[in-house]
């Protein structure tokens, strides 16, 4: 049974809630979307979706040589878009184990480990799918777009926050469960 102690928890739970459950429809429209346009296109190129942040669109339309590209990139779009639910899904792990009355529990470091570990791969196939990208999109985009890889974003920096914090709240359940063994 869950107690919230702090009341602005259970707010953010739905929120969480509500936000993996469009997610998750919004991701297999756009599966289905990348599988059924090249078979109902009447063109020999189907156009590229771009995922951005900050807002930002591409207005140039970018269309994949072949299949086999096509493929490759549709993969990695879904992949990614599958491994923020997963972080969100996640997350809300997290807060419904602060939520509980007892505290805290192992559900917590694991938590935070594996968002730390979605989060950093998400970042590396986000970089990945940009170049594949700007390598599709031609001279037009070359003049407005340049990509570089960086190894150290901030996303990584998060990642490696949150696996410094699982590895934090799991000595700390290691150092309560010494505390009451000695008790």
């Amino acid at each position: 049974m869950t107690h919230y102690k702090n009341p602005f928890l259970k707010p953010i739970l739905v929120l969480l809630t509500i936000s993996i459950i469009l997610g998750s429809i919004a991701l297999v429209v756009l599966a289905a979307y990348l599988v059924i346009a090249p078979v109902t296109s009447s063109t020999s190129q189907v156009t590229l979706p771009v995922l951005m942040q900050n807002g930002l669109q591409f207005a140039i339309p970018v269309h994949a040589e072949s299949a086999g590209i096509y493929s490759i990139y549709s993969l990695v779009v879904v992949i990614t878009l599958f491994l923020s639910l997963l972080f969100l899904f996640f997350l809300r792990k997290a807060v419904v184990s602060l939520s509980k009355k007892n505290g805290f529990t192992e559900l917590l470091p694991q938590a935070f480990r594996s968002m730390g570990l979605l989060l950093l791969l998400a970042t590396y196939l986000r970089q990945f799918h940009l170049y594949l990208f700007l390598q599709l999109a031609g001279p037009d985009a070359h003049e407005l777009l340049h990509f570089s890889f960086t190894p150290i974003t901030s996303e990584v920096l998060y990642a490696l926050a949150l696996l410094a914090l699982g590895k934090v709240f799991s000595y700390a359940l290691y150092l309560q469960s010494e505390f009451e063994q000695t008790v």
